[in-house]
């Protein structure tokens, strides 16, 4: 954020702490060094405050820019009042999309305490929503403010952008050399008319395209013609929508009292939302060893409402119900006593936190009512119980120590070498090579995924790579961006769509940063590297002491991340993996599917 001016101590210390109430987990503010007296004495020691010289308003700008280290820059002024999530949001959408130069939202007035729709600027927002460049939204030329967007700091330096003095010329020069996102929600409130905005805009029209002179001449009736008139539309569609939707919700809810008298089958029902068709990992090893009779669901979210009749149907009616990730119909039904609930949740151990002990969507009720049911838990270990019951709320007694069924196939005799001859059967070019496996965890901001930026120099990675060894990259499934930005290296691969555990086995070495796969790592008997430069920004806590009780060195920088991986290789700390194991791995014994497998029977009664 780029400060130029205030007035006074107080009007800076009220644009700060509306900085400061933004729901952003870090990010740094410029301020003009002549703001430097007036800043209060308390924000001196937080740290993430420096000065920019700048006589000018854009000579501050450009040093600002020059200075920035964030991947965004906003420059807001003294009469911009942001909505505490406003930043959030505009980040959200460039992460979205990457492809895109700034994020702008509509403004507002925001005077003697009212709140007032600036016309003019719902226009440009509401003009074309799927545009994204001027030719797209002419409308546009009613938006030369600097305070309604978030810029990209590279698509700035790019383009070799300077600021003048003339903010609103500026806006259109940026304009004219930028593609965009809109946001439709308003975030940022002015202290003045929007009388008072158009006239800064109009004392320019002389420098804007003629076209220009025809949208600030004629807001009204563009506004009538493409806001009154398709909100009007649009609120016809969004009541019968409603109507629609109350009438799908009355069906269900008679439905699911309807299944809840129904007779309980002695069934096992499997749902998840990990695969769409099919079953996996735990849930597809539980599933081949029990002779039973079984129904199954697969899909990932969103669920159309033609599928929920039938979810409910096999939920109301089964008398075992088996899960690897949220069941929030769960939160729904009130299942009956003889129905059991079994959670082979999709992650090994307890690393990163997660559910009740993270950062969520989901309110704390909504997540305790969709683990409450929980029957029994599948967990690595009696070490991890504890970290179980924090994350699910439930009683530690259903927490069980019975392994997790995936892992079984690991250490199975002789499973290690068959997973690496399936991957080399597959990849016979790389069966000499020195494999380095990353896979990486997805990043979340209050909760919500986001791109996860690229952490290594890739370029000067793939020059240090010897003439045997190969960087293989396997993103977590959650994961869409391409890490390595569409750049083909001879040395340096993605494999996204490769079997995990086939490529581990084939693997000198995991380099991952928060992942789970460490422990699978583990069983493998593959040493482990964490790379984990954004550690002070990663959102989630951990339940293991970070990197005290990592099984593996931890790095942060991308030049020293080569020279680690090989020496962890040829000195592998083998006394710290074994204590790993035994602490965090011990049911992981090769037994875990059979002993779900029984506890299933029983439930069933046979």
């Amino acid at each position: 954020m780029a400060v130029f001016e205030a007035d006074g101590a107080a009007a800076l210390e009220r644009q700060l702490d509306a900085i400061y109430r933004q729901y952003m987990p870090a990010f740094e503010i410029i301020l003009n060094a002549r703001l430097e007296p007036l800043l209060p004495g308390r924000l001196f020691d937080i740290g993430n405050i420096s000065f920019a010289e700048g006589e000018t308003l854009g000579a501050f700008r450009t040093a600002a820019l020059d200075a920035a280290r964030g991947k965004y820059i906003w420059f807001p002024d003294r009469r911009a009042i942001p909505d505490p999530k406003i930043l959030q949001r505009y980040v959200r959408a460039l992460e979205a999309d990457p492809g895109r130069a700034f994020a702008a939202s509509p403004l507002s007035s925001c005077k003697d305490g009212k709140i007032k729709e600036f016309k003019s600027s719902t226009l440009v927002f509401s003009f074309d929503e799927e545009a994204s460049s001027t030719e797209d939204s002419p409308a546009y030329v009613t938006d030369l403010y600097s305070s309604n967007k978030l810029l990209r700091t590279q698509h700035l330096r790019g383009i070799k952008f300077r600021f003048s003095d003339d903010p609103v010329m500026d806006m259109y020069k940026i304009y004219q050399h930028s593609t965009f996102v809109k946001l439709k929600a308003a975030g940022i409130y002015l202290d003045m008319t929007e009388a008072e905005f158009l006239d800064l805009i109009r004392s320019r029209s002389s420098k804007l395209p003629a076209a220009a002179a025809d949208y600030l001449c004629h807001v009204r009736l563009y506004y009538f013609t493409r806001v009154t008139a398709v909100k009007a539309a649009a609120a016809v569609v969004a009541r019968l929508k409603h109507a629609k939707k109350i009438a799908l919700e009355r069906t269900n809810l008679a439905l699911r009292a309807l299944f809840g008298r129904m007779k309980l089958k002695n069934r096992v029902f499997f749902y998840t939302i990990r695969s769409d068709g099919e079953l996996i990992e735990n849930m597809k090893c539980v599933y081949d060893a029990l002779d039973a009779d079984k129904k199954v669901f697969a899909m990932k979210l969103p669920h159309p409402a033609r599928v929920k009749p039938k979810i409910y149907y096999y939920l109301l009616t089964s008398k075992v119900i088996v899960t690897d990730d949220y069941l929030r119909y769960l939160r729904a039904v009130r299942l009956r006593d003889e129905q059991k609930v079994v959670q082979l949740w999709h992650g090994c151990g307890a690393f990163k936190r997660w559910s009740l002990s993270a950062p969520t969507q989901l309110t704390h009720l909504e997540e305790l009512n969709t683990h409450a049911r929980y029957d029994a838990v599948a967990v690595s270990s009696e070490n991890v119980r504890q970290y179980f019951v924090h994350a699910f709320g439930v009683e530690k007694e259903k927490i069980l120590p019975f392994g997790i069924p995936r892992t079984d196939e690991l250490v199975a005799p002789g499973g290690r070498e068959h997973l690496a001859e399936s991957f080399f059967a597959k990849h016979p070019k790389l069966t000499q090579k020195t494999i380095y496996a990353y896979m990486p965890t997805f990043r979340e901001l209050n909760g919500v995924k986001v791109e996860l930026a690229p952490l290594i120099d890739f370029e000067a990675l793939s020059a240090q790579l010897g003439p045997d060894e190969v960087f293989i990259i396997k993103s977590h499934p959650a994961m869409t961006e391409d890490l390595l930005g569409g750049k083909l290296y001879p040395n340096i691969k993605s494999y996204n769509g490769e079997n995990s555990f086939e490529l581990l086995a084939a693997s000198a070495a995991l380099i991952t940063d928060y992942s789970s796969i460490m422990y699978e790592a583990v069983l493998l008997g593959r040493p482990v590297v964490f790379f984990c430069p954004d550690f002070e920004m990663f959102e989630r806590d951990f339940y293991l002491r970070y990197p005290e009780d990592l099984p593996g060195p931890a790095v942060k920088d991308s030049a020293l991340l080569l020279d680690t991986v090989r020496r962890t290789v040829a000195e592998p700390p083998v006394e710290k993996i074994k204590a790993f194991r035994e602490s965090q791995l011990d049911a992981c014994d090769g037994r875990a599917t059979q002993r779900f497998a029984e506890l299933i029977r029983g439930y069933l009664g046979g």
